[in-house]
């Protein structure tokens, strides 16, 4: 079994590539836990990203559960 890792050079929470996550292809896909402080600082400050996140139930219970759902990805 061949693992392929894969590595994005983000320039910070403006890139284009988590701004419109959707308009790429394939989608670059992220979440958050729901009602944690990341959240809600996403809701205040990115409605954009939140929206993205929120259309598509990128929400973890835990942390735990996000770092396992992107170990499996």
């Amino acid at each position: 079994m061949i693992t392929r890792v894969q590595f994005y050079d983000l320039s910070g929470i403006d890139d284009d590539r988590i701004q419109n996550a959707a308009d790429q292809k394939p989608t670059f896909r992220y979440g958050t836990v729901e009602g944690g402080n990341t959240h809600e600082t996403m809701k205040r400050n990115w409605h954009r990203m939140h929206e993205f996140v929120k259309a598509n139930n990128f929400f973890s219970d835990n942390i735990s559960a996000g770092i396992e759902a992107v170990r499996k990805e």
